[in-house]
């Protein structure tokens, strides 16, 4: 009875468009209202406790670093060796923006920087070169998904956080993945390039101190995912330690090697990156109360029950699993979709047999599409702001980066090795 009732209730508030933290905020306390047996004073407590987690300030440092990263010449510097790697293909300035955007998911951690920071540079250059506008605005915001898969991620120590899953096994389990989702959307671009006739860069290969001047402004930044994943892994330091380095280095970078903020410029960064820390904090808050309240009406052994009557074969049940994953993700912010279903898809995967690590990266490659399928994917509406178009000519040029989305998703679902031989060859 209970579910019902607070799944109305959420959904009420969401139509109407209350902000998610919000909605699930008062999904949660409306839960304790009904259920006599909750405690007020322990619903509060856990709007507290769900972010008093020392793994949970990885993130937090996560996003800082991607701040100072993508406000910078570094995404120039990106792009400009992306640009030299691949921009004589037809289409090679679709194709930079793609490649860049996958180098800066090894900084950022998320795809709402990683679209900010590569979008606000690769869109304006395509439209100049000619390349549609839709088009052009699709390309960097289907790129943007390789943000939280490819390590460092957010959303993977989010889910870490929620499960006890190892970080650096979920980090490594994100390589080969989103590696397949960065070539899925080359292919695509080209096949639209040469099918449209999209311009090519016919500049020669530069000359090789040219190449190696390039690489070396482009080495300082591709190092820093190896010094932030390298060092979890062989345990030099943990997680957290890692954000905190990736932060550190973030700024060093920027303003003593490259020299291009000022303190003001410094403190402006800091502040927005305060904000954006700050509404993700609050999500996680209110979600983990709502988890709280879900485990207490005990919906995880009920939706065990459920799946365990309609099939008993992991095929069906993964194939489930996705089509509700993809249907969450277009409401939901992946933070919060992972805190309330992780604790409920843990023991379903269990119970059919399913690596936990594997049933992790399933869970993040669909909520990480949510973010750029409508109504409420947050890169769409970043996207359509870069580039100047509406939201209705934005999704239809992603409907078959969507559907190339989807397919790779699936080549993961099931076939585990995937996901699983970087971790497994590393000993987790």
């Amino acid at each position: 009875m209970i579910i019902l009732f607070i799944s109305i209730v959420f959904l009420c508030f969401l139509i109407i468009g209350t902000p998610v933290s919000f909605v699930i905020g008062i999904t949660a306390m409306m839960g304790g209202v009904i259920d006599k047996g909750i405690s007020p004073t322990a619903l509060t407590t856990r709007l507290i406790t769900g972010i008093d987690t020392f793994p949970l300030m990885a993130g937090a440092f996560f996003i800082l670093a991607g701040e100072l990263m993508s406000n910078g010449s570094i995404t120039k510097r990106l792009v400009q060796f992306a640009k030299v790697i691949i921009g004589r293909v037809r289409g090679g300035t679709a194709q930079t923006a793609v490649l860049a955007s996958t180098f800066f998911a090894g900084i950022s951690g998320a795809a709402v920087a990683d679209l900010a920071a590569c979008g606000s540079i690769m869109i304006p250059a395509m439209k100049e070169e000619g390349y549609d506008d839709g088009f052009s605005t699709a390309v960097p915001v289907a790129a943007s998904v390789n943000g939280p898969i490819i390590p460092p991620s957010v959303i993977m120590v989010i889910y870490a956080m929620s499960t006890g899953t190892s970080i650096a096994a979920l980090f490594l389990a994100g390589i080969i993945p989103g590696i397949l989702m960065g070539v899925g959307v080359m292919l695509l671009v080209y096949y639209f390039s040469v099918k449209r006739n999209y311009p090519r860069n016919d500049e020669k290969f530069p000359p090789l101190r040219v190449f190696l001047k390039i690489c070396q402004k482009a080495l300082l930044v591709l190092v820093m995912p190896v010094i932030i994943v390298g060092g979890v892994i062989s345990g030099i330091f943990t997680a957290t330690e890692s954000g905190n380095i990736a932060a550190v280095y973030a700024l060093l970078l920027s303003v003593i090697v490259y020299r291009e903020y000022s303190i003001r410029d410094i403190y402006r960064i800091f502040v927005n990156s305060a904000v954006t820390i700050s509404i993700a904090l609050l999500v996680i808050s209110t979600a983990t109360s709502l988890s709280w309240i879900l485990a207490v009406e005990q919906i995880p052994q009920q939706a065990m029950m459920l799946i365990s009557s309609i099939t008993n074969t992991p095929i069906i049940f993964l194939l489930v699993l996705n089509i509700m994953l993809l249907f969450v993700g277009m409401f939901l912010d992946p933070g919060a979709a992972i805190i309330l279903l992780a604790p409920v898809l843990m023991p379903l995967g269990a119970h059919f047999m399913i690596e936990p690590l594997h049933l992790a990266i399933v869970v993040v490659l669909n909520l990480t599409i949510g973010l750029v399928t409508p109504p409420v994917g947050v890169c769409l509406y970043v996207g359509a702001g870069i580039g100047k178009i509406t939201i209705d000519t934005l999704v239809k040029n992603m409907i078959p980066f969507v559907i190339v989305h989807i397919l790779i998703l699936l080549l993961i679902t099931y076939i585990p090795q995937i996901s699983l031989f970087v971790p497994r060859l590393l000993g987790y």
